[in-house]
């Protein structure tokens, strides 16, 4: 038992880091044996550390060999607990082949990541997003399958709903999943060229041999470059569109909403005065930015003057009493 060893004196000597960083710490041999097959490799055949008594961890830092060593001394008690920890431990557990600390860590940083893709809060979107692909390398570096699959599945609705948030590094990021994840895949399918997706006269080609083709460009260099294009391509059409709505749309919903002393001039038909109306459409092309959230086409989202900001001031100068 570990106690029953650590009655006796430390038979190891750990030397972590190099240079005047170096730290070494005295260890017990049997319990990193029983720790670690790493370390009972190193210790029971025929190598350098067995006949020294001594293992030189140069690349490591000592205040990590601390924590690490919680694990070694005290392993039926000590937790992983946070993703914060699991960070640092995980790279250790890893080397050191420990599988089920592995999983532990695997288990926290899934704990640090929302059950969905946020549906409205840009904010929260952002940090998920950002998560994700922290997040994403770190479970096929160190074998993640359950964080690597939730990872996934954010963000194949974060790919089919908020395509605008991907650059060309967070595609590549990405790029990994299409090898084995068929969902992937079909999240992107629509930001790919035709010849892809498609037979010579137009038509969607069987789901299994679009996925065959992605799979087979996804070492190419060039396919994170074409999904970047689609998503661009796709990205400027929707803020048209968007803005084609709004256009359309401000005049009359500001009308509804406006003072009467701030309302546009009619005409004698009772419809908004024309040169207003083309005023107000300047103000908005200039001042318009793609994303100001769905439901702008049928003005769910306008609440109040402020809403709209200076576009208010349009109508303001097109007052009845000059």
């Amino acid at each position: 038992s570990p106690k029953r060893v650590k009655s006796q004196p430390p038979d190891v000597v750990v030397a972590v880091g190099r240079g005047e960083a170096q730290v070494e710490f005295e260890c017990y041999g049997t319990l990193l044996s029983f720790a670690s097959e790493v370390f009972d490799t190193m210790l029971s055949t025929n190598m350098r550390e067995k006949n020294t008594h001594r293992i030189e961890l140069p690349d490591k830092d000592p205040e990590e060999w601390n924590m690490f060593y919680e694990f070694v001394e005290n392993s039926r008690y000590a937790k992983v607990e946070d993703g914060t920890r699991a960070r640092i431990l995980l790279p250790w557990f890893h080397e050191f082949q420990m599988t089920a600390l592995v999983d532990e860590c695997d288990d926290a940083l899934l704990k640090e990541m929302p059950d969905s893709w946020p549906e409205y809060n840009k904010r929260e979107k952002k940090e998920t997003f950002q998560l994700c692909h922290e997040l994403l390398p770190m479970t096929s570096v160190y074998d993640l399958p359950k964080s690597q699959k939730h990872v996934s599945e954010v963000l194949d609705i974060a790919i089919m709903y908020d395509y605008n948030l991907f650059d060309l590094d967070s595609i590549k990021n990405i790029i990994p999943l299409l090898k084995s994840n068929p969902m992937s895949i079909r999240a992107i399918e629509e930001f790919l060229p035709d010849h892809l997706v498609k037979d010579a006269d137009g038509n969607d080609i069987p789901r299994q041999l679009q996925e065959e083709k992605v799979k087979s460009l996804a070492d190419n260099d060039l396919l994170p470059f074409l999904i970047h294009s689609g998503m661009r391509s796709k990205t400027v059409s929707h803020a048209k569109n968007e803005l084609q709505a709004v256009v359309n749309a401000l005049p009359s919903a500001l009308e509804r909403r406006l003072p009467n002393t701030r309302r546009m001039p009619t005409d004698e038909t009772g419809k908004i005065d024309a040169a207003a109306k083309r005023e107000l459409e300047k103000l908005i092309y200039k001042r318009w930015r793609p994303g100001w959230g769905h439901g702008w086409g049928d003005y769910g989202n306008l609440r109040s003057r402020e809403a709209v900001g200076d576009m208010i001031q349009v109508p303001i100068s097109y007052r009845h009493d000059e």
